[in-house]
């Protein structure tokens, strides 16, 4: 009877069913399972991320379940305890309604998601759309609060008005209005795009602000005590009216000393800054354009590609292989320059480049050979690609031996027929 199957025996039938590989045997059961209980719509995604492709061989490889496992739970999963909406707000998504009532979640079916810790969304595009409204809600409440994206994009995919992550210094402060704020420019501000969308968080609208930057602070700390501000002369006990009004003025005179050293301090600052600033855009600008020029440069390189390489030519790939190749990539083929008893103590590179720079001119394809075909010296795995097959099909191909047997067969029909022959002779001659 199907009374007292549930959830999970459904899920399981499902996975036996799956279409992404488990009836031809591509995955296992687990991957299956973990698939199966996925909406349809992210279960293709689910099992392309089944799959890494190697590097040596270029082949896709089943991956562990708990990779994917790792990819559902940070591509898929959406814990609704940091959702940034009321999660019992229908209006935010009419069609969908309410979270708590929502099938589309790991806490609606409990036997199914039994090893999913919290309270997972399951349907990332309804729980985009209801951040998408709860930030319209917000800011219709709230028309004061700053913008900001906690993510990098291009300028022009950004929402308009926002301030980019580099713009703002967020601030570990509560969102509390009357609360006295450290400094002139903080604002509460809205998440619109990347991590924490949607909260609202406390920044400091101003990099150089002395109470957040400590760069700032510590510059400031250090013109003060290399420039201490002047102290105003007390006054004396008998000091007369023009004793007073020329003690005040001494002061006013120091303090606008002061002030008009500070300002022409800012003023070069400020300039240097930007003298650097133009510096570090004629370098980028410099750079931009050597780089065009290495374009160019490659180019005509391949414009000119030779049918067959000289010795020069030869070498020069060879060194930039040695170069490039990844750690361990010539392991077998520097094996050969070397003796079992001998301690050379030398990375495989060193020993290779050794060999390269006493190799005669005429030695050097079989060098590159011996570089390329030392790592497919062992049988190829399964469906890999057997290069040492190939490349013997094409450098050295084995002469196909002479059809001894046919001539043979040829050899004694002929025969046969000139006894044929003889006999038949005289058979007449009788």
């Amino acid at each position: 009877m199907r009374a007292g199957r549930g959830q999970g025996y459904r899920c399981r039938r499902t996975a036996r069913r799956c279409r992404y590989g488990c009836a031809q045997e591509r995955i296992t059961a687990s991957h299956a399972n973990a698939i199966a209980r996925l909406p349809e719509e992210h279960q293709a995604d689910a099992f392309h991320n089944c799959w890494r492709k190697d590097w040596q061989d270029n082949e896709a490889h089943l991956l562990p379940v708990r990779h994917l496992d790792a990819w559902i739970a940070d591509n898929l999963f959406l814990d609704l305890a940091d959702a940034p909406f009321d999660r019992e707000d229908i209006t935010l998504n009419v069609e969908a309604g309410a979270c708590l009532t929502c099938p589309k979640r790991s806490g609606y079916n409990t036997s199914l998601f039994a090893d999913v810790s919290g309270d997972q969304c399951l349907d990332s595009a309804c729980y985009q759309s209801k951040v998408t409204a709860h930030i319209a809600v917000v800011l219709v409440d709230r028309p004061g609060l700053v913008q900001i994206e906690t993510s990098w994009r291009p300028p022009q995919q950004q929402v308009p008005g926002a301030l980019n992550k580099n713009a703002y210094r967020m601030l570990d402060l509560p969102d509390n209005p009357d609360a006295d704020l450290p400094c002139s420019t903080t604002r509460t501000a809205l998440i619109v795009y990347g991590r924490g969308i949607g909260n609202t968080v406390m920044v400091c609208t101003d990099n150089d602000c002395p109470a957040h930057d400590p760069a700032t602070a510590a510059r400031i700390g250090k013109e003060r005590a290399e420039h201490p501000a002047p102290v105003a002369a007390p006054a004396e006990d008998d000091e007369t009216e023009e004793e007073r009004q020329a003690r005040e003025e001494e002061n006013e005179r120091q303090k606008r000393e002061y002030d008009a050293e500070a300002e022409r301090r800012r003023v070069e600052r400020e300039e240097a800054f930007e003298r650097e600033q133009k510096e570090y855009e004629a370098e980028a600008k410099r750079r931009e354009e050597a780089y065009q020029a290495r374009l160019v440069t490659l180019e005509r390189i391949i414009e000119h590609a030779p049918l067959v390489f000289n010795s020069d030519q030869l070498r020069l790939l060879i060194k930039i292989l040695l170069h490039d190749a990844p750690y361990g990539l010539f392991e077998e083929a520097a094996e050969y320059f070397t003796s079992d008893d001998e301690d050379h103590g030398k990375t495989d590179d060193e020993l290779l480049t050794e060999a390269l720079s006493v190799c005669v001119d005429e030695k050097l394809p079989a060098f590159l050979l011996r570089l390329l075909l030392s790592e497919h010296r062992s049988f190829p795995l399964g469906e890999q690609t057997d290069w040492l097959e190939k490349a013997a099909a094409l450098f050295a191909p084995v002469p196909e031996e002479p059809a001894r047997s046919s001539k043979k067969k040829e050899k004694g029909s002929k025969k046969l027929t000139a006894s044929r022959l003889r006999k038949s002779a005289s058979d007449q001659a009788a």
